[in-house]
């Protein structure tokens, strides 16, 4: 198992796709923080490291993706056909996946964090120490990795059932869309009806 785990671990760190997502989540995150800098009546330095400068929304997408192409183009390369031909299970094939995957995620958050923390220190070191902002921070940092985990297992269960990608890709993005629609109308209902809360 721990051989299958490091082949695919090589084989998603050699992917293309991941190689040029690292300098493309630093330049996406630095342009927000200049933004932010620059224009703080539209976008606040808080707001911006708040949300870790938006570096959750390409990191979203590319989870989205990856998790929805990983198994089936390789059912369609016939890769997978020559795994299942060694001495792997079905079962053991899919977890190394899986696996890959989360620790594959969870390393570009903990990237995306501290580049974060970097450029508060860089660009916000004047930024007000509100009593709640490492608290604010931390609870958005959970929501938004609970978000990407409910919504991977969702990408990679229908990735597993049909042979194209296309209806996971689609199912992650309107999901996206749906779960972050019904949170901020849950954040509005809470401020409104008090019963709520």
């Amino acid at each position: 198992m721990f051989t299958l785990l490091r082949q695919e671990n090589r084989k998603l760190m050699h992917h293309r796709v991941i190689q040029l997502f690292i300098p493309f989540i630093m330049i996406f995150q630095f342009i927000i923080a200049i933004y932010a800098a620059h224009y703080p009546q539209i976008l606040t330095p808080y707001d911006a490291f708040v949300n870790n400068d938006y570096g959750f929304i390409p990191l979203l997408f590319l989870a989205i993706t990856i998790g929805s192409t990983y198994l089936t183009n390789e059912r369609q390369n016939g890769s997978l056909r020559a795994l299942l031909y060694r001495s792997y299970s079905r079962t053991q094939v899919l977890v190394s996946k899986w696996l890959t995957i989360l620790g594959l995620m969870i390393g570009l958050s903990g990237f995306s964090t501290l580049m974060s923390l970097g450029l508060k220190l860089s660009f916000f070191r004047r930024l007000p120490n509100y009593g709640t902002i490492w608290h604010t921070w931390g609870l958005n940092m959970l929501s938004t990795g609970l978000t990407l985990l409910f919504l991977m297992s969702v990408v990679l269960l229908l990735g597993t059932l049909f042979t194209s990608s296309t209806p996971a890709i689609l199912t992650g993005i309107i999901g996206y869309f749906i779960v972050t629609i019904f949170n901020q109308l849950c954040f509005y209902l809470y401020a409104k009806v008090s019963w709520l809360k």
